[in-house]
């Protein structure tokens, strides 16, 4: 039996995904863009020559929830997330980001966003990488939640956008770039 918690807990993480959008529609155009390179400056960014956008095929299988998690690199960082669809950006919480690099000053939580838990507070950054197998995506945007608030990462449309399709058939999330 699943503990009240658990079910609160992937109540705030749908409910984000679906109402991120909408509060953050108006913030994360392109003056939002600017803003978010500028709000949460990397600690330490790799050194890497500018490359093309990567092509290939990754297939991942559903676990025994229906889930799709996937161990990727965001900026280099291996990092265990979930794909959601329902989510507009890739999301995941402060400790997450310091460990990626990124300094988020209390400051840049300034876009609003509802959860089952009430309203929250998130930063929006720029992230310079995110690679899932031989699928390398450039500029991905994300948001970060305060400690606490968001317990996974969450693999969204800021990623998957980037990709030339996505389906799901027998069990299986096909990712083509």
């Amino acid at each position: 039996m699943m503990s009240r918690g658990f079910l609160f807990a992937a109540g705030g993480i749908i409910i984000l995904a679906v109402s991120a959008p909408k509060f953050l529609e108006g913030y994360v155009g392109i003056q939002g863009e600017q803003e978010a390179k500028g709000a949460a400056l990397p600690v330490a960014k790799q050194n890497t020559a500018p490359s093309a956008p990567s092509a290939g095929t990754v297939t991942l299988t559903a676990d025994e929830r229906g889930h799709y998690a996937a161990k990727l690199k965001i900026n280099g960082k291996q990092i265990e997330g979930l794909i959601d669809t329902g989510a507009s950006l890739v999301a995941f919480d402060e400790r997450t980001a310091k460990r990626l690099g990124y300094v988020i000053k209390e400051s840049d939580y300034k876009y609003q966003t509802s959860t089952a838990n009430g309203v929250t507070s998130v930063a929006v950054i720029m992230l310079d990488r995110v690679e899932l197998g031989n699928i390398v995506a450039r500029d991905v945007q994300a948001t970060v939640s305060k400690e606490g608030r968001l317990n996974t990462v969450l693999i969204g449309m800021s990623f998957l956008k980037q990709l030339k399709s996505f389906k799901s058939e027998n069990g299986k999330l096909i990712l083509t770039r």
